[in-house]
């Protein structure tokens, strides 16, 4: 090759090179966190290790969302009230999979249209359900639980907590969705309230704790679930938050969603 085209594609070379090393030292993280029990099908997996090649279709989600407003994710896993205190203090720049209240209002931004909750940009929609033991089961008809033969079980930090006391009901908080299936089978609470598709799905995986369990209805509520991102965040980069929470609109909506789903949810 002559000289002058190996200066040329030298210099070519050199100049792509600035360009990826530029984006890359000015590419924006997006430090989120979530929490570090499992939710399946959303996140997999328990304690603050994340698998890579299956870390749950909400991590996932996340990714492509950040990716495709600019920004480069970096996941770590947390107790979720942990989770929620990072928030508070920016710590981390947001976490997912949260319920909407007035409370976590004050810890961070939802995504808002026109002053109101905006639930097109949601992440995903998930029931908590109850469950209870076959030959011990309570009465629910969505409003009044009776005949229960314990408190209810639920996991410490989640929404459907204050939503039981709410309602009149005791309450033990536990620190796992498989703590709590251990303390139903056991007779140490009276019915279960969990999450949907996680509890489903430990229960496909135990089938001889799943023909003594029964799932109630109706649902004790449905809810849509969220990035919640940080105050300091949505303050210092308002762009940057609006194209993420597009963008998680925008793929729910997709393909891509779509095939993520059917890998999450096959048997």
């Amino acid at each position: 090759m002559p000289a002058c085209c190996l200066l040329r594609h030298a210099c070519l070379s050199l100049s792509v090179y600035l360009l990826l090393a530029g984006t890359s030292a000015t590419a924006l993280d997006l430090r989120l966190a979530y929490q570090d029990t499992e939710n399946e099908p959303y996140q997999l997996g328990s304690g603050s290790q994340i698998d890579a090649r299956r870390p749950g279709l909400a991590v996932e989600l996340m990714r492509l969302a950040a990716l495709r407003a600019g920004l480069t994710p970096k996941f770590e896993r947390l107790p979720w009230k942990r989770a929620l205190e990072h928030l508070r203090s920016n710590a981390v720049d947001g976490v997912f999979g949260a319920s909407f209240s007035t409370e976590r209002q004050e810890l961070g931004v939802y995504p808002m249209k026109d002053g109101q909750l905006d639930t097109q940009r949601r992440a995903y929609r998930n029931a908590y359900r109850l469950y209870a033991l076959r030959d011990a089961q309570p009465q629910w008809d969505g409003r009044q639980l009776s005949n229960l033969s314990g408190p209810v079980g639920a996991t410490r930090g989640y929404s459907v907590v204050a939503e039981l006391r709410a309602l009149g009901v005791t309450v033990d908080e536990g620190l796992s969705l498989r703590a709590d299936f251990h303390k139903l089978q056991l007779g140490h609470i009276g019915a279960l309230a969990a999450l949907e598709p996680a509890a489903d799905a430990w229960l496909d995986r135990h089938p001889d704790a799943a023909r003594r369990i029964v799932k109630l209805s109706p649902p004790v509520s449905a809810k849509d679930y969220h990035l919640l991102l940080s105050k300091g965040f949505v303050q210092q980069h308002p762009q940057q938050a609006e194209a993420m929470w597009n963008a998680i609109a925008e793929l729910r909506s997709g393909a891509e969603w779509e095939r993520l789903l059917q890998r999450y949810l096959e048997p």
